[in-house]
């Protein structure tokens, strides 16, 4: 006698991992007119102090030398 097949367990497909949503930091770019202290306090309505955008921002070592058209990062 030809042996049975043995039944075969089908498993549920494992779930894949979910995608990690990476958010893009926010940015703001100088334009003319800007100091350190303007952008500070037009930042401030989003709770954003100096020292948060100084931390956010170390390769600004002089807030007095802010270019036009630099981008910093939005804590």
């Amino acid at each position: 006698t030809a042996p049975s097949p043995s039944p075969t367990v089908s498993r549920s497909p494992s779930p894949s991992p979910s995608p990690t949503i990476s958010a893009k930091p926010k940015t703001y770019t100088v334009v003319s007119g800007d100091t350190w202290a303007r952008i500070v306090g037009r930042l401030s309505v989003w709770g954003v102090t100096d020292a948060k955008l100084s931390a956010a921002n170390p390769s600004v070592t002089n807030k007095n030398l802010i270019r036009l058209g630099q981008v910093l990062i939005v804590p």
